[in-house]
């Protein structure tokens, strides 16, 4: 989630923001956070902060997920894990500015492709590649993805019209089945013999 210019006024200790654990990545950038609780932004899994004003929380920052905590009222720049890089980099952004993304129009939620319509399933195992495609291909700028586990077991190509695929806590998958937790020779043998 990316998160700029957020004005959160909270009351009665309510945290501004909570990054919750699993896969939550969150940016917050040229935010204000204005409460009465113990902590501004708590996080539990990946932050990134840039230029975030904390008013009235006795700690401005609490990231459970390594132990730190920050309790000045602003924070410049803050990330809870080292950047991830090929070659030597910077441990910090460059503080450049940041231009806004251009707007986008969401469009009629009745033009969008629902893959649902075009055959996905997402609640057996069958292979909903095709049906995938076809909503790609319909023409539509947005696909749509409902809940459910969708199988890919082939190749999907975006191309066509589409701009924004959006998903409700939709899955997909490339294997049928309980996922595999062996070593990458197993998975090798168990996905063959899955296949046959």
């Amino acid at each position: 989630m990316r998160l700029r210019r957020l004005t959160s006024v909270q009351k009665d200790g309510v945290p501004g923001v909570i990054n919750e654990a699993g896969w939550g990545f969150m940016t917050l950038i040229d935010s204000s956070l204005t409460g009465s609780g113990d902590a501004a932004p708590i996080n539990r899994a990946f932050l990134l902060a840039r230029n975030v004003e904390t008013k009235g929380y006795v700690r401005s920052l609490v990231d459970e997920q390594n132990g730190r905590e920050d309790r000045e009222a602003r924070i410049d720049e803050y990330r809870s894990h080292a950047p991830l890089a090929l070659h030597e980099s910077l441990q910090r952004t460059l503080g450049l500015p940041i231009a806004d993304a251009p707007e986008q129009a969401w469009g009629d939620p009745a033009s969008w492709a629902d893959v649902r319509t075009f055959g996905a399933n997402g609640g057996d195992e069958a292979d909903d590649t095709v049906a995938f495609q076809k909503a790609i291909d319909s023409g539509a700028s947005t696909v749509f993805i409902p809940v459910g586990k969708f199988i890919l077991d082939g190749n999907v190509i975006l191309r066509g019209k589409v701009t924004r695929i959006i998903g409700v806590r939709g899955e997909w998958a490339s294997w049928r089945g309980p996922r595999p937790r062996a070593s990458p020779a197993a998975c090798s043998r168990s996905a063959k013999t899955r296949k046959s």
